[in-house]
């Protein structure tokens, strides 16, 4: 899809795993989709929600393959870019399985009047775009786990302890194969 294009020059711009917001939001004005022209001026209500999603995260960066940045690009990208749905939070239905349950698929001509007929709105920002808060980060997001103070002496003794126990364990087997084997051939013939 156009979206993945979208989110690989992302990638390839950021070079990492998470960026700061107004890193995006740069590499994202100068991004062009089939729709969506090059060089447009940051959306206010969006450039929010970016620090929104930095916020949430203690390292004050936005994850890009986190579902809050797909769903940003969502909305900086609404035709190119499908909203990401919570996980379990719709539930897929075949057409055929649809038609049995009795539900309507088509609007009938009133009630597409009814729609065409609202005013609109035409400017102001976009407050109400729907958006959910809740995160859920694809194959992790890598942090630095702070160790504990010690961690490294502790492994580091582990290591040689290991290490000791198997020296321990091949001196053990050379000792007792030299006792099973008696004297060698070559002292055998020495001693005719």
């Amino acid at each position: 899809s156009e979206c993945e294009g979208l989110m690989a020059h992302i990638e390839r711009s950021i070079a990492g795993p998470s960026a700061e917001p107004a890193a995006l939001e740069s590499v994202v004005a100068a991004l062009p989709s089939s729709t969506v022209p090059a060089g447009r001026r940051p959306d206010i209500v969006l450039a929010k929600r970016l620090r929104e999603i930095a916020a949430q995260h203690e390292d004050g960066r936005v994850p890009i393959h986190g579902r809050l940045f797909a769903q940003w690009m969502h909305h900086a990208y609404p035709r190119e870019c499908p909203y990401p749905h919570a996980a379990g939070a719709t539930k897929q239905v075949s057409a055929f399985h649809y038609v049995l349950s009795g539900q309507r698929h088509v609007a009938s001509r009133q009630e597409m009047n009814l729609v065409a007929s609202r005013p609109g709105r035409r400017d102001g920002p976009r407050q109400t775009i729907p958006w959910d808060v809740h995160e859920e980060l694809v194959g992790g997001h890598p942090r630095r786990a702070a160790h504990p103070f010690g961690f490294a002496a502790v492994h580091a003794t582990s290591t040689l302890v290991a290490m000791a126990m198997v020296i321990a364990g091949l001196a053990r087997m050379a000792a007792r194969r030299r006792r099973t084997r008696g004297p060698s051939k070559v002292r055998a013939q020495l001693d005719l």
